[in-house]
């Protein structure tokens, strides 16, 4: 792969500078779920700089996705063999030659990188001391503000009340949720979401925690798709 030129080296660029700076950072192996959020976020702050990256990317479950098919289209690179560069210390299994041809591209990213990287790391301090990945907890959140759908921010914590003590209060995260379901851009799912609405009201006054953390879960993997 070496003196192959990319597609796309903005985000071929970005991405192993995210890998670089978040490794030598937390010391942590970067898992899938840190790499998206962290390109997602920095997408946004590198459209205000007049910078397209062309993230390819989708809403789904746990909030922005890499579309890994067009990843190897605007890289030429095939995300599952640029994987294995995301462990901490295995940095020899691929080595693409990149070039960004505008210097000042490449401080901002690199600015913009360290700059999240920075705030990761102060916010991962004021995540709930029950949540075990602080730093993906923090990055959920931030995505998360930038959600399409109100109802998708409420959903989430509604789901963070069951499994965290004082998170929020489930009834009332219901009832928002109840309030907040857009069903004019999800009439393909309306009668999936009625029963899940009835069957929920049901199971919160009889305090069936984990029966509603099952249903929520098939619930949402339909709504999300």
């Amino acid at each position: 792969m070496n003196g192959v030129k990319m597609s796309n080296d903005l985000l071929l660029y970005a991405t192993k500078k995210t890998i670089d700076n978040f490794n030598d950072k937390f010391k942590i192996d970067m898992q899938d779920i840190h790499l998206y959020k962290s390109l997602y976020l920095l997408k946004r702050e590198f459209d205000d700089e007049g910078i397209n990256l062309r993230l390819p990317y989708y809403w789904y479950y746990m909030g922005p996705l890499m579309d890994i098919p067009s990843f190897k289209a605007e890289t030429g690179v095939s995300f599952n063999e640029f994987a294995p560069y995301w462990p901490a210390g295995d940095h020899t299994l691929v080595s693409p030659t990149i070039d960004i041809e505008n210097p000042r591209d490449k401080e901002t990213i690199d600015d913009k990188i360290f700059g999240l990287m920075e705030r990761i790391d102060k916010g991962k301090d004021l995540v709930h001391p029950k949540i075990k990945d602080p730093v993906k907890e923090w990055l959920l959140d931030s995505v998360y503000d930038f959600a399409p759908y109100a109802f998708q921010k409420t959903f989430r914590k509604f789901e963070l009340s069951f499994s965290i003590p004082d998170y929020a209060d489930s009834e009332e995260m219901y009832n928002l949720l109840v309030r907040q379901f857009p069903e004019d851009d999800f009439e393909n799912i309306s009668d999936l979401y009625l029963e899940w609405e009835n069957v929920i009201g049901q199971a919160l006054e009889m305090g069936k925690k984990d029966f509603i953390i099952g249903i929520n879960r098939s619930f949402w993997t339909a709504f999300c798709h």
